[in-house]
């Protein structure tokens, strides 16, 4: 049986650390709506924080590839680890890659630039789609934990225990 958010709230001692995982885009969604002035990232927000304070950063946190010290990967049989206090927080963020991947709110368009191949689906499906960023714990490609790595997966039955979200909410400049 599937936990519900009431469920979250009992969480067991010691798992406050650990990212909510195994949730479709839709349920991250209703989530993060039923927040006050929260929503899901767009996927230029979310890339706009792990690009660094100059936007150039090729990982988050730098342009050397994130060792186990910065970020969690390269655990596919292990369990869920809790948030790491070394990765490097920008802009409020931290966890940007390794960890958890993350669902965005962008709906999956795809890129035009000559040369550019991958995986399409048709089009009168491509709504039901829905972008995914940053790396997971299980990803053993450091190339996954790249500030503009994205993947796509069906908004409605796509979850995995690896790919969680992060509500982000509009701060007013004063």
């Amino acid at each position: 049986q599937k936990a519900t958010w009431a469920d979250l709230k009992r969480a067991s001692p010691g798992q406050g650390a650990l990212p909510v995982t195994g949730v479709t885009w839709e349920e991250a969604d209703l989530y993060c709506r039923s927040q006050p002035g929260r929503q899901l990232p767009t996927g230029v927000q979310w890339e706009y924080a792990a690009r660094g304070p100059q936007h150039t950063w090729l990982y988050p946190g730098g342009d050397t590839p994130p060792s186990p010290v910065h970020a969690n990967f390269s655990r596919a049989r292990g369990t869920l680890p809790p948030l790491r206090p070394a990765s490097a927080p920008l802009h409020g963020f931290s966890d940007l890659c390794g960890n958890v991947s993350e669902w965005v709110r962008d709906r999956l368009s795809l890129y035009t630039a000559r040369g550019c191949q991958h995986r399409k689906p048709p089009a009168r499906k491509l709504a039901r789609y829905r972008v995914i960023r940053g790396g997971g714990f299980d990803d053993t490609d450091p190339a996954r934990l790249r500030s503009t790595h994205r993947i796509y997966q069906d908004s409605k039955v796509f979850h995995w225990k690896s790919l969680g979200f992060r509500c982000v909410k509009e701060v007013k400049k004063p």
